[in-house]
């Protein structure tokens, strides 16, 4: 439903709402809005993280509980330690005022202000806030991996022998439970690629529709690799899109599933890919990564490629 239209509208209508009331609170009643800081704050810093826009609204009003007690913005901590807004500034704060009582103290007594962050929340906010407006490199999360996405579509446009060619996301078996993240960054990319894009896997193992996006799914997986022109093995765990409850699970081990030469007989002399490592006989079998027709290597050559292009982008964009 996240992605329906008529949702996200709701979804920012409300957003705006809690926005609008929370600055109403914070600049009609400043001292009620401090009282009840402490019992919002997670629920306000965790929709921060995960809206921008959320965290533009109301930046103004999320308060920084000092070790004195006291409640300030970030204008006003600013203020205190005669900082202007355009100027550089340090925050001091502590996880636990009681273990570091010693270099409270001794900040304190220099007039400088220490900020409490101690809940679970705040490790994660810590970080938003530092890197929030900053250029940041995504190398990988738990749901998408952007810099290896762009090496393998640098890899198929160095490899390709057609304008078109086809591109064949395969589920591999694998005795833990990987994250999604690989598989999802490659169907994102490949989706706003020129390119035929195919994701085959089990029954259960579907991608979220988010990222697998408008590329055909089909769970025989040998059809899928008709006339594939590229083959990129990867495992993933469930992800739970027709049973939440499954999400991360391994539902299945089926060495079927194992690219090997009976697989790519049934490709156009497919390339074959894997993000690596890899492990033999279980994702794919050695006669085909061993093979000439596998560009792992150069793949993963080209994940250094990716990074500095993303690096010379950023800083050309500082000029």
């Amino acid at each position: 439903l996240q992605n329906d239209g008529y949702v996200k509208k709701m979804s920012a209508y409300i957003t705006r709402k809690v926005a609008d009331r929370l600055l109403s609170e914070f600049n009609n009643r400043r001292e009620d809005y401090q009282r009840y800081w402490d019992d919002i704050h997670p629920f306000v810093k965790y929709g921060c993280i995960r809206d921008e826009k959320f965290y533009d609204q109301v930046k103004k009003a999320i308060l920084y509980k000092t070790t004195g007690g006291e409640y300030l913005t970030m204008a006003e901590y600013r203020a205190k330690a005669g900082k202007a807004d355009d100027e550089e500034i340090t925050i001091l704060y502590t996880s636990d005022a009681q273990r570091q009582a010693n270099l409270v103290e001794m900040y304190v007594n220099q007039g400088r202000d220490v900020v409490e962050l101690g809940t679970l929340i705040d490790t994660n906010f810590i970080s938003f806030i530092e890197y929030s407006g900053k250029p940041v490199i995504s190398l990988e999360s738990a749901t998408v991996h952007p810099c290896q996405a762009f090496a393998d579509l640098i890899t198929i446009d160095e490899f390709k022998k057609k304008a078109r060619p086809k591109v064949v996301l395969s589920w591999a078996p694998h005795p833990k439970a990987l994250p999604q993240a690989v598989p999802n960054s490659f169907a994102e990319w490949m989706n706003a690629a020129d390119v035929d894009f195919v994701i085959t896997n089990p029954e259960g193992y579907d991608l979220d529709p988010k990222f697998a996006g408008d590329a055909i799914v089909e769970h025989d997986q040998m059809k899928a690799l008709e006339g594939a022109d590229f083959v990129y093995a990867k495992n993933w765990s469930c992800p739970g899109v027709n049973n939440p409850d499954d999400y991360g699970k391994i539902l299945s081990k089926d060495p079927s599933w194992t690219i090997d030469a009976k697989h790519m007989a049934v490709t156009d002399n497919a390339f074959f890919m894997h993000c690596l490592p890899v492990r033999r006989n279980v994702i794919v079998s050695d006669e085909v990564i061993d093979s000439p027709q596998s560009i792992v290597i150069p793949e993963a050559a080209n994940r250094e490629i990716s990074a500095q292009v993303v690096m010379k982008r950023m800083l050309e964009s500082l000029k």
